[in-house]
């Protein structure tokens, strides 16, 4: 299951590659990449390989302790950290920016467990410190994707309203003119890749 499911989901959106922008196979595997950039549908597969990668580290080196676990985890979030700066999969800039906090909170949070184990750090007032500065970190980033998540929810109201009610195209451009113009205007982009690569699917054919 842990190298058979990442594998798995791989080989449908390989196979599938060439109609990811297509309503049916949106309806049907859209889950699997809905979010990211077409040209890296598969990156849904990296998210899980990096859990699997930190679980199994964390389990590996479970015999040699904290100070060889944590520097271990803490390695493998810097290689995903570059691996996402670098692919930029995320098509929204909300999931982009809640991903790269995730990984960077992740990240401190273990550089943080480092000082927490370290033999000069035994003093109780330095380790309880320590401990107020992990949960205050994770506790910024739980606010932090609360206030982002409702002000996209927010955002979307205005476009929810012209997508089901507006009747012609002078509603829309009154949309596009208020502060919802943006959604629309990304919206509209959206469906001009959608329809260059059904496009390109029916060249092909």
């Amino acid at each position: 299951f842990i190298l058979g499911i990442p594998y798995l989901l791989v080989h449908v959106l390989y196979m599938n590659r060439n109609t990811i922008g297509m309503f049916e196979t949106r309806r049907y595997l859209g889950s699997l990449y809905n979010g990211y950039r077409l040209d890296v549908f598969y990156w849904e597969c990296i998210i899980m390989v990096k859990k699997i990668a930190v679980v199994g580290v964390i389990y590996g080196f479970r015999m040699l302790g904290p100070t060889m676990q944590i520097p271990m985890a803490l390695m493998m979030f810097c290689i995903f950290i570059a691996l996402e700066y670098y692919y930029k999969p995320y098509a929204w800039l909300m999931l982009q920016n809640i991903e790269r906090c995730s990984l960077l909170t992740h990240a401190l949070s273990f550089f943080l467990a480092t000082l927490y184990a370290a033999d000069s750090l035994q003093d109780g007032n330095m380790r309880t410190f320590v401990e107020v500065l992990i949960i205050s970190i994770n506790i910024v980033f739980v606010l932090y994707v609360a206030e982002t998540v409702i002000y996209f929810r927010y955002k979307l109201v205005g476009f929810r309203r012209c997508f089901f009610c507006c009747k012609n195209k002078d509603d829309i451009m009154k949309m596009e003119n208020n502060e919802n113009g943006k959604i629309i205007r990304h919206l509209n982009r959206s469906m001009t890749l959608v329809n260059n690569s059904m496009q390109r699917n029916i060249n092909v054919e």
